[in-house]
């Protein structure tokens, strides 16, 4: 049974973590504005989609589906993500056995790197605020 039942639970659980990250000095969301990549997280089992947009500052991260091209493209399963942030799942193994999906530079995934590694200190704590943990 995947972690999160529904999108809004992903969008919410991922919004409350963006939150935290962007009172982080510094801020690991807005350091993607250096690498000016646009990201599109696909998730799946719930379907959800994140999309970061670095182009710019402030880093704007929108959820659902949106209109516009990514430099970067992700794909992975929600509970994919979820463990990523628990650190129970490695991203490294899960490109290299082609379970994560990724599609553009994936030199510039190191960029973003940043928001996976500072996000797992928040991640149980974002977790118990929603009712999650």
């Amino acid at each position: 049974m995947p972690f999160f039942n529904n999108a809004e639970q992903v969008y919410s659980t991922m919004q409350a973590l963006f939150e935290h990250l962007r009172h982080e000095t510094p801020n690991p969301v807005d350091t993607l504005v250096s690498s000016r990549l646009n990201i599109l997280i696909t998730l799946s089992d719930p379907e959800a989609h994140i999309n970061i947009n670095g182009r710019k500052r402030p880093v704007e991260v929108k959820y659902g589906t949106t209109n516009g091209r990514a430099d970067l493209e992700i794909s992975m399963t929600a509970d994919q993500l979820h463990q990523i942030l628990l650190d129970e799942y490695s991203i490294k193994t899960g490109f290299a056995n082609g379970e994560l999906k990724v599609r553009g530079p994936v030199w510039k995934t190191l960029a973003f790197a940043d928001i996976f590694i500072q996000g797992r200190t928040y991640y149980p704590e974002v977790l118990r605020e929603q009712g999650l943990g």
